[in-house]
């Protein structure tokens, strides 16, 4: 049952349309907010875009910023922004690592 009401939440196509209904109206009378880690284990994706800039105080850095979070909105991304204050060496030492964690990307 547990199964059939987490696919009922995740609009799965095999539960029937008035099953997701009664699901989600409990669900949102009951105040549930999805785990959003355990959707991220799930899938192995979070959806999360790694930013490493060198400073938001740049007027065409913040611009760009302000674009690019929109763009990444729309698209179902969120983005993780890290401001490098360091050397562009370290900078890149800090992006390899970064890969290693759970985002989807880096920019």
């Amino acid at each position: 049952m547990q199964q059939q009401i987490s696919r009922a939440l995740r609009d799965c196509s095999d539960i029937g349309a008035a099953m997701k209904e009664r699901v989600k109206q409990t669900a949102m009378e009951m105040g549930y907010v999805p785990n959003r880690i355990a959707g991220f284990l799930r899938s192995k994706r979070s959806n999360i875009i790694a930013v490493a800039i060198t400073s938001l105080t740049n007027p065409f850095l913040a611009i760009c910023m302000d674009h690019c979070t929109d763009y990444m909105g729309e698209k179902g991304y969120r983005p993780l922004i890290s401001i490098m204050r360091e050397e562009l060496d370290v900078a890149r030492n800090a992006a390899v690592r970064a890969a290693r964690r759970t985002h989807s990307a880096r920019i």
